[in-house]
């Protein structure tokens, strides 16, 4: 084999690997093109094609060629990796469905103590930071599925801003202020708004984040619930 064509080979299989086989197309077909019109390159990655590649009739029809196999080639390659890529890659906090909710127990926004209801109906754990414009986007949603199901709000930032918004929209439902930023690594929240619907029996079945999600997760539920009737 050819010493040029097997270092396109090689490379390509290389960034295949590395990128997952995204976005490499182009350098690989510039290589490719250059081999066939016997060109140097400057550098692994980066080559000079030569001025006379436009008008060399017989490279056109090679190149061309050589850039549909190419496509095909990144087709199946990204359609393989899309189905090979794990269910968390697209659904947030996949690895906590379907298990228990860990518990926790902080101080309440307005004094006292709260923590994750226990043998409670189907509830929604809502994260929110004072210092999020989304947060601060989602506070309509919030109150609009606090009709439905009960929630517990675990409040982050600036406690005076929470209880402000809180008030600002009429929302009453049970609000804790996690002042340690304790309870988000427990359920791997690291965006807000975000929420987890937990069960009658304490295990997380959805997930959702930013208020659309959210909205979607808790209205979903309340369909199955009337359907369920």
């Amino acid at each position: 084999m050819d010493e040029k064509f097997e270092g396109f080979i090689v490379n390509f299989r290389q960034k295949a690997v590395k990128k997952k086989v995204a976005l490499c197309s182009i350098s690989n077909y510039l290589f490719f093109v250059q081999w066939l019109n016997e060109a140097p390159f400057t550098q692994e990655d980066e080559m000079v094609l030569p001025k006379n590649t436009a008008t060399n009739s017989a490279v056109f029809p090679l190149s061309l060629a050589a850039g549909v196999l190419l496509a095909l080639c990144i087709s199946v390659g990204v359609r393989l990796n899309k189905e090979r890529t794990p269910s968390y890659y697209f659904q947030p906090y996949a690895l906590l469905l379907d298990k228990p909710a860990p518990s926790f127990e902080i101080e309440g926004l307005s004094g006292g103590r709260v923590s994750s209801p226990k043998d409670a109906e189907t509830w929604l754990l809502y994260f929110t930071d004072s210092g999020s414009e989304a947060c601060d986007a989602a506070y309509p949603t919030l109150k609009k599925i606090a009709q439905y199901v009960p929630v517990t709000v675990v409040g982050l930032g600036d406690r005076t801003q929470l209880s402000d918004k809180m008030d600002q929209y009429g929302i009453a439902v049970t609000v804790g202020y996690d002042s340690l930023q304790t309870v988000p690594p427990l359920y791997q929240a690291d965006v807000f708004p975000s929420a987890m619907l937990i069960d009658s029996e304490g295990i997380v079945r959805q997930a959702a984040i930013g208020s659309n999600g959210i909205e979607r997760i808790v209205m979903d539920f309340v369909q199955k619930e009337k359907g369920g009737r």
